[in-house]
């Protein structure tokens, strides 16, 4: 299902902006980011167009702001894998859609001088340095048109010694707060909106692509979503080390073999995604987890926008950033949050989400236990140490634990995973 939403980012988002704007129901900035003006500015439409009020561009709400036009697929997935794990890794640095994904900027906080780029090439290391003479040597008019009168002083920086480039850097941003001045600052950003410039950092990323790939294989995950999730984990944190491997392996020879091909992999990407979580500095593992499950599960808000569903996963599609929305659901009780998980009945797990892969258990029916909501972390949504008894049934904590409710969690759904699970389509296979 199609749904733009707050949270949702991209080129169409924009659209829907432009609108309302047009509409003069909107007054704020372009930029592709659907946050509460955006909103605000839907749920006024749709009460003058008699409308369902629910601040979100569904088919219905789509078709009414454009004539009846059908809602188009999202623009990125017309380009090649590479680029939208890029996009999606580029997203998550910078809080930003594509292009401003490209365009991320840091000073020398570190002693680097400048970082730029969805991976922070950068001067110190010598790898940014690279980027813009093969740049320079494509694409020789793309910088004098973006620079105009300051290109000469961009060639020469660029042919100079690391020291010499290093002073002027650093001569041209905050010696504090280390933010570059202008207009060095704007002709960065410009640059990195460019097709080329992108296509140059896809180039340079197709180390990290090509081991992305290699861990795919090497977990047995076949879908374009694994790919992308891989490929943020060569990012964001590095390796999966070997203890990790273990432990994931040991959680995958846990998993039922009930699931169909789709629901497996998004099993095994969920168990990835929570296992490197925890293998990282503890300040930041649920922000890590958080990321990670965003793409294994498609995210809330449309990570399916980069890369397509691995199974028949409920998301919207118009952009994939949610930790805004994560914000809002530290309690299942908070309006907006995700589902209440589920309860029993005949022993079967009667689930309030209409498909697992779906948004997050608001709440674990077996150990009663918050998933994500607090510090405890829940494996009940497919590991779930509760013992399977008539207490746990009517969900009484103090019960006995012994035993394994994994089977409660799948009755009732296997016959329904096994005859209507959508295999990934081909296309959709790196």
């Amino acid at each position: 299902m199609k749904v733009y939403r707050r949270g949702s980012k991209g080129e169409e988002v924009g659209t829907i902006q432009g609108k309302l704007k047009e509409l003069g129901l909107y007054a704020g900035d372009l930029d592709g980011i659907y946050g509460g003006g955006t909103e605000s500015a839907v749920i006024k439409f749709q009460r003058q167009n008699n409308l369902g009020v629910d601040g979100k561009v569904g088919d219905d709400t789509w078709q009414a702001l454009f004539g009846g036009e059908s809602m188009p697929d999202p623009a990125i997935l017309q380009e090649k894998l590479d680029y939208r794990c890029l996009a999606l890794t580029g997203s998550f640095e910078t809080g930003k859609p594509v292009p401003d994904c490209f365009c991320g900027i840091t000073g020398d906080f570190d002693g680097q001088g400048l970082s730029f780029g969805v991976l922070q090439w950068n001067l110190g290391q010598g790898s940014l340095q690279p980027l813009f003479k093969d740049l320079a040597k494509k694409h020789p008019s793309l910088l004098a048109e973006v620079c105009h009168e300051h290109f000469p002083e961009l060639k020469a920086v660029f042919t100079s010694s690391e020291e010499e480039q290093m002073t002027w850097i650093r001569s041209v941003q905050d010696p504090n707060r280390h933010r570059i001045h202008e207009p060095w600052y704007g002709l960065l950003k410009t640059l990195g909106r460019q097709k080329e410039f992108q296509a140059i950092q896809v180039k340079y990323a197709q180390k990290l692509y090509r081991q992305a790939k290699e861990l795919c294989r090497e977990y047995g995950l076949w879908s374009q979503r694994a790919v992308a999730l891989m490929f943020d984990i060569k990012v964001q944190n590095g390796s999966i080390r070997s203890l990790t491997k273990a432990q994931i392996e040991n959680d995958f020879n846990r998993l039922p073999s009930v699931l169909g091909e789709d629901e497996l992999e998004v099993a095994k990407m969920k168990i990835v995604a929570n296992r490197r979580a925890e293998a990282s500095n503890s300040r930041w593992v649920e922000d890590v987890r958080r990321r990670k499950l965003t793409i294994a599960e498609g995210g809330g808000d449309g990570a399916w926008a980069y890369v397509p569903s691995a199974g028949p996963v409920r998301v919207g599609v118009g952009g994939f950033f949610v930790i805004a929305a994560w914000a809002a659901e530290k309690d299942s009780k908070t309006p907006g949050s995700r589902p209440r998980a589920a309860n029993y009945s005949g022993g079967r797990l009667v689930a309030a989400s209409v498909n697992l892969l779906g948004p997050y258990f608001g709440r674990c029916a077996p150990c009663d236990f918050r998933s994500f909501s607090g510090a405890t972390k829940c494996w009940c949504r497919f590991l779930c140490p509760a013992p399977v008894t008539e207490a746990m049934k009517t969900r009484d904590r103090n019960a006995p634990r012994r035993g394994n409710a994994l089977f409660v969690h799948l009755f009732g759904r296997a016959k329904r995973w096994a005859a209507g699970g959508v295999a990934t389509p081909r296309s959709q296979r790196f």
